[in-house]
């Protein structure tokens, strides 16, 4: 749906300008990733509020997108599936309960996975080594935030960004 909608939105501006300096491929890429990230919010706080949490519900939505902008991760092969997915993990978040010592657990366990697994970008990116590590040395910091805060929102949104960073690592091996 996103992907299609971005095609046709792409093609009708190109047919206004043919001569801008964009491609239909990389103007549908462009307004999809725009488009995936307006679904997701909407059907985010749609159903934020339907169970009478906007606010942390919101707070759960941007605080993924802060992290997962920082250390990359899997991807779903359909942007609107990609939406859809998101709002449905992102919503219960408020309304888990957590302990202390759980927010606590959950935040080092989330350090440890960043640590080791971020940053994880499939596709070709124009970032640098070094700026890729910045980012997730901000990532890092950001989870360790928590471990003042003790944030149950937080803990959950990192513990769950975590587990799409997970992937094979090359292993070398050495004779």
């Amino acid at each position: 749906m996103i992907e299609q909608a971005s095609r046709k939105l792409a093609t009708y501006i190109k047919e206004a300008d043919p001569e801008g300096p964009s491609s239909v491929e990389v103007m549908a890429w462009v307004i999809g990733l725009a488009l995936n990230f307006f679904l997701a919010l909407v059907l985010t706080a749609v159903a934020g509020l339907s169970t009478d949490n906007l606010g942390q519900t919101l707070f759960a939505f941007f605080s993924f997108c802060l992290i997962r902008f920082l250390s990359g991760g899997h991807h779903l092969n359909s942007l609107t599936w990609c939406s859809i997915v998101t709002a449905l993990l992102i919503f219960p978040i408020p309304l888990i309960d957590l302990s202390k010592t759980i927010v606590l657990i959950l935040s080092v366990i989330s350090v440890l996975m960043f640590l080791y697994f971020a940053p994880f970008r499939k596709q070709d990116t124009n970032l640098s080594h070094e700026m890729s590590q910045r980012m997730k040395f901000l990532a890092v910091l950001l989870i360790l935030s928590n471990l003042y805060f003790l944030n149950p929102i937080l803990a959950l949104v990192f513990f769950f960004q975590s587990t799409l960073l997970v992937h094979k690592k090359e292993v070398i091996k050495v004779e």
